[in-house]
């Protein structure tokens, strides 16, 4: 099973703290260190019953599209301790827009063609260009303070925007085209 987006950008920041693949541990995991322990808050956060919640950590069901999505996230997130966090994004703040040494390769083809996991850019003209952008410490703080697969595409599109000298253009990709070293 291939990794999420916030899940590939955690597990490059703490190595050691792989998510698990498994939805049913990463269900267990998740509202155990999340949580709690309460099937109730977790169900409420995550837009599901109770019961979906149950039948995830049992592994009678698997989360699927959209539940799956946040299942990993989730479970990305809870691997590392709020402290590490913390004192991750803290570091990455006071590099402020200097670089965080977080570097990620985004894989562009041209606007009109277009394989399925590349990024469609109207600023490559043919064919297909790996771009390697360094995430400001801004930018990797951002992240750590609101993980979500959306804040990593923000940050990401605006690495890209400072490479290209265009800020204000809204790159889109998929994230299926991005690894971060």
């Amino acid at each position: 099973m291939a990794r999420n987006f916030l899940g590939r950008f955690m597990e490059r920041l703490f190595p050691s703290r792989k998510a698990p693949v498994r939805p049913t541990t990463q269900a267990k995991q998740v509202r155990d260190k999340q949580y709690g322990g309460s099937t109730k808050q977790m169900a409420r956060a995550l837009g599901v019953t109770e019961r979906t919640v149950q039948r995830w950590v049992k592994g009678d069901r698997t989360p699927r599209g959209e539940d799956a999505r946040k299942l990993a996230d989730a479970a990305a997130v809870v691997q590392t301790a709020d402290r590490s966090r913390q004192k991750k994004e803290d570091a990455f703040a006071q590099r402020g827009d200097s670089g965080s040494g977080m570097t990620a390769s985004v894989r562009l083809s041209g606007a009109e063609g277009g394989a399925p996991g590349r990024s469609k850019s109207p600023l490559v003209r043919r064919g297909e260009r790996v771009v390697t952008v360094e995430l400001s410490g801004n930018q990797a703080a951002r992240i750590l303070a609101n993980p979500s697969d959306t804040e990593v595409t923000e940050a990401v599109s605006e690495a890209l925007g400072d490479y290209f000298n265009r800020p204000s253009y809204e790159f889109e990709f998929d994230s299926s085209a991005v690894d971060f070293h």
